[in-house]
C-alpha cells in the first residue's frame, strides 16, 4: 500500500513539474512577444515618442516543445522557428490576448497540480481530507449487506 501511494506521490510531483515548466516558457514566450509588439507599433507612435525606424529589421522566433520516448526515457526536443523575420513597417501583430489568456491558464494548472500533490496522502483513509469527508456523508458509515442490494 505505501509504494502504491508513493507512486501517485511521485506521478504528482512530476506533473506539478511539467506544469511550472509550461508556465515558466509560456511567460517568457509572452515576454518575447510583449517586446515584438512594442516595436512593430512604434512606428506609428507621435511626438515626444520615438518612432522606430521602418526598414529596421525584426526577428520573432517560436517555440516548439516536444516529448520524445528513446529506450523507455522521456527526452525534450525544443526547437525555434521563425516566426516572423523582416522589416518592423511590413510586421504583422502578435495576439497578445491568446498568450495571456494561456498564461493564466496555466497558472491556474499549475496551482491545481500543487493542490494534488499530496492527495494520495489526504484522501487515504486517516488523512484529514478523507475524514473531513465522513463527517459531512456517509462514507464509511453504513454498510450494507446483501440483502439491502
Amino acid at each position: 500500500m505505501e509504494s502504491e501511494k508513493q507512486r501517485y506521490l511521485d506521478l504528482a510531483r512530476l506533473r506539478h513539474q511539467e506544469a511550472i515548466t509550461e508556465l515558466v516558457r509560456l511567460q517568457e514566450v509572452l515576454k518575447d512577444a510583449c517586446w515584438y509588439n512594442f516595436e512593430v507599433r512604434a512606428q506609428w507612435w507621435k511626438p515626444p515618442w520615438r518612432e522606430s525606424a521602418p526598414s529596421s529589421r525584426v526577428l520573432m522566433h517560436g517555440l516548439r516543445c516536444r516529448n520524445r520516448y528513446y529506450r523507455k526515457k522521456r527526452h525534450e526536443c525544443v526547437d525555434f522557428p521563425v516566426w516572423y523575420e523582416g522589416a518592423v513597417k511590413d510586421a504583422p501583430s502578435l495576439p497578445i490576448e491568446i498568450l495571456a489568456t494561456d498564461v493564466k491558464m496555466a497558472s491556474k494548472y499549475a496551482d491545481k497540480m500543487l493542490e494534488q500533490l499530496y492527495d494520495a496522502e489526504d484522501w487515504a483513509p486517516d488523512g484529514w481530507q478523507y475524514e473531513r469527508l465522513r463527517q459531512e456523508t456517509l462514507v464509511g458509515k453504513t454498510i450494507f449487506s446483501p440483502e439491502d442490494v
